[in-house]
């Protein structure tokens, strides 16, 4: 503001003033309200788009735009080219001559160096956007591959858990033949025990039964218990293991969910990765030009 009073105090015959972006953005200006600002903005982006379309349809080569002039019996208005997208536009009352411009282009250099160092700042804020997005993303991409570790670590477990399981249910395999084996010889000796005792049974009653067939028949009863139990056991353990397999499916269907993620997150981080190298040489290369225009500056004001 200080370079747009000193132009003012430069040239008295300048009403106001107004900088913009090529998109009709206004940067800064004299004009206040109730004045519609931002179309005025909108209509000086507006005649600058209208002369490059009449050198495109003229066929006619448009290099560098450097000033534009409108010119009314009472009233001036000149435009001039400050930066890459930055415009000035004066509004003049119009005097016997054309405003000798040179003698406020040191001010407008200045300008020029104002506008571009703000758009420098916005482009550093937008870069450091861009690296604290794509940092997120990494960290997402992190913690999709620590989820997925951990998931395959509870397959594991589950694998050796049924492992487990299957040990468990190969020896309680074996049980089962033992008492089994038990069974069928307990009751093929009752049998036979009690075809050597019909006559016996036949006078005294089973009641009367001798004691020896009692107690092997109380054997056998707690014999076709353990085996009912080890049976049970057995059906039990099967029960577990399909459980443990139905878990292990739904961990696999997380995993290739989040595999699934992982690989979109990758490529997310892979083209912000590919936006900021653009960001990055754009915004060097800007730097670069401001450096060069101030080296420029002190060369011509010294």
């Amino acid at each position: 503001m200080r370079n747009i009073q000193r132009i003012t105090e430069k040239l008295p015959e300048i009403k106001h003033i107004v900088m913009f972006y090529d998109d009709g953005t206004v940067f800064q200006t004299t004009f206040n309200e109730p004045i519609n600002i931002p179309e005025i903005g909108k209509n000086l982006a507006q005649s600058l788009k209208h002369m490059e379309g009449l050198f495109e349809t003229a066929q006619i080569e448009l290099k560098h735009f450097s000033k534009l002039i409108y010119e009314t019996e009472n009233y001036l208005v000149i435009i001039l080219r400050l930066g890459e997208g930055s415009n000035l536009a004066l509004f003049f009352d119009k005097g016997q001559e054309e405003p000798n411009i040179s003698s406020i282009r040191r001010y407008l250099y200045r300008i020029e160096d104002l506008i571009d160092t703000d758009k420098l700042d916005l482009e550093r804020h937008a870069l450091e956007e861009k690296r604290g997005k794509l940092s997120v993303l990494k960290q997402e991409y992190t913690g999709k591959l620590e989820q997925i570790e951990m998931k395959k670590s509870n397959i594991f477990n589950l694998d050796e858990k049924v492992a487990e399981i299957q040990k468990q249910i190969e020896f309680r395999n074996v049980d089962l033949k033992s008492e089994d084996l038990i069974v069928e010889k307990l009751e093929g000796y009752i049998d036979s025990r009690k075809e050597e005792l019909k006559e016996q049974i036949e006078k005294e009653g089973e009641k009367e039964l001798k004691q020896e067939i009692k107690a092997d028949e109380k054997g056998l009863s707690i014999a076709k218990k353990n085996l009912e139990k080890i049976d049970k056991e057995l059906g039990q353990l099967q029960s577990d293991i399909k459980k443990i397999e139905a878990e292990k499916i739904d961990i696999l269907s997380e995993i290739t969910i989040l595999l699934d993620e992982s690989k979109k997150i990758q490529e997310k981080i892979t083209e912000n990765k590919n936006k900021i190298s653009v960001s990055e040489e754009h915004f060097h290369q800007k730097e670069r030009e401001k450096l060069e225009r101030v080296l420029l500056m002190e060369k011509l004001y010294k």
